[in-house]
């Protein structure tokens, strides 16, 4: 199974913007099967982003730029996985005010 972590990524990000799309999304395709959603309002993002930055400052304590140290600041900050039901999901996009 670890083998294809990364292929399963890929299908698994494939899947979901295809579903996105098909709920009337607009999807901007990156490199390396990641997308953005698009119109998603900036603040929106960085509040269900918060990986990114806590890489960041893991990285800017440290002193350190390389991807080997960003890969392993990735590890070391992974929060443990929770699980949300839908409408605990969709009253939290409102209660950020991104309710449509």
């Amino acid at each position: 199974m670890r083998q294809h972590e990364h292929g399963l990524g890929q299908f698994f990000r494939h899947q979901l913007a295809h579903k996105l799309s098909r709920l009337g999304y607009t999807i901007d395709q990156r490199a390396q099967g990641l997308f953005d959603i698009a119109g998603l309002p900036e603040a929106m993002r960085k509040d269900f982003s918060n990986r990114h930055q806590a890489i960041v400052q893991d990285m800017a304590l440290r002193a350190v730029s390389s991807a080997a140290v960003a890969a392993h600041a990735q590890q070391l900050t992974r929060p443990q996985k929770q699980s949300f039901s839908r409408s605990d999901m969709i009253q939290r996009l409102r209660s950020h005010h991104y309710d449509g």
